[in-house]
């Protein structure tokens, strides 16, 4: 493991935003530890009729699906969903979010201690 402790490795391929974290970083496909402290991490089955929605659970396909003052982030690969960690059910997969979570929400700027060797 090349994280500290309480640190996970995120992995991109495609310069995927990172939780938590901000800048450009050395490369698109460099991977880097992250914090997952106050973040949520993905859950939920494809349940095309669920309802009420928690934050970080789907899968959705609409808004209406969250619970109140939520939303549902539509990815088409992986992206990053605000207050959120995890892959989730795939890349694809669709998950409720708080809107008044900036996507910028970072507070690390992307270091890089290694590149993308694993």
């Amino acid at each position: 493991a090349q994280c500290a402790a309480g640190l996970l490795c995120f992995q991109r391929s495609d310069n995927e935003t990172i939780p938590g974290c901000k800048g450009p970083g050395g490369g698109r496909d460099w991977d880097y530890c992250y914090n997952t402290s106050g973040l949520v991490e993905l859950t939920g089955g494809n349940d095309n009729s669920a309802t009420d929605l928690a934050a970080c659970t789907g899968e959705c396909d609409s808004d209406a699906q969250c619970a109140a003052g939520l939303r549902c982030f539509q990815r088409s690969n992986g992206e990053t969903i605000p207050g959120c960690f995890g892959p989730g059910g795939g890349r694809n997969w669709d998950y409720c979010y708080d809107p008044c979570i900036p996507q910028e929400h970072a507070s690390s700027v992307l270091t890089a201690i290694n590149s993308s060797d694993g």
